[in-house]
């Protein structure tokens, strides 16, 4: 099965654009009459049949929709990698695993201090996509770890910390079936001070084991691990 990406849909028609309309029409070489699962992104599960075809828009008749609930919210925050297709190979694999919202985040150790929104946004929905997800995670702009202090709102907040030895592992601190944040830090990892504002701010410190993780393996396990608690 393919999922398509539709954000016109208006009653019981949907409009697929530019490259992804090309790509239907041009590369799978689809008809009229052929069907395609849709979602818009929020949840919506569609079925179409082709009405109109182009390699500028696919127009199709919806004959089956659903919405579905939300999945638990899974909040990632990572000082991005110096080199920019880590972070994407992260931003890849987390959404493939699972996660609602990134948040790319500026720390006193951070290698990296600016991203590409646009291609990240664009990363996450073709991964999205590709392992049939019908909620697209919020891809939330670079913020400065201060300002990302006060703005989380889940229920669970985990800072991932190598400064300490007495931290106990993530899967122990977790309670299933409630929203959590967890933030990764760059190479250097996250200053003491920093780590202590955390502390302040409510979240617990955490280690994700005995082995010294890249930026992108670290959110790689502690995705993994928040899935596999709730799963």
């Amino acid at each position: 099965m393919q999922l398509f990406h539709s954000s016109d849909i208006e009653g019981q028609r949907a409009t697929i654009h530019d490259q992804e309309a090309k790509h239907v029409s041009l590369v799978l070489r689809k008809k009229q009459g052929d069907k395609l699962h849709l979602t818009d992104g929020n949840g919506g599960k569609f079925l179409g049949e082709i009405i109109e075809l182009s390699k500028r828009k696919v127009v199709l008749d919806l004959i089956f929709r659903e919405q579905l609930e939300p999945s638990l919210e899974v909040h990632l925050a990572v000082a991005p990698t110096k080199n920019t297709n880590r972070l994407e190979w992260l931003i890849e694999k987390a959404c493939e695993i699972g996660i609602t919202q990134f948040t790319p985040i500026i720390t006193a150790h951070s290698e990296r201090k600016k991203v590409n929104q646009d291609k990240i946004v664009k990363k996450s929905i073709s991964a999205s996509l590709q392992s049939l997800k019908y909620y697209f995670p919020q891809m939330n702009p670079l913020t400065g770890f201060d300002r990302f202090l006060n703005e989380v709102k889940t229920e669970q907040k985990c800072i991932a910390y190598c400064g300490s030895e007495d931290l106990s592992l993530l899967i122990k601190n977790l309670i299933p079936q409630k929203s959590v944040t967890i933030l990764i830090g760059p190479e250097g990892d996250f200053s003491p001070a920093e780590f202590e504002k955390a502390l302040k701010a409510g979240f617990t410190g955490v280690s994700l084991g005995n082995a010294r993780l890249r930026t992108e393996t670290a959110g790689i396990v502690a995705t993994t691990i928040i899935q596999q608690v709730n799963a």
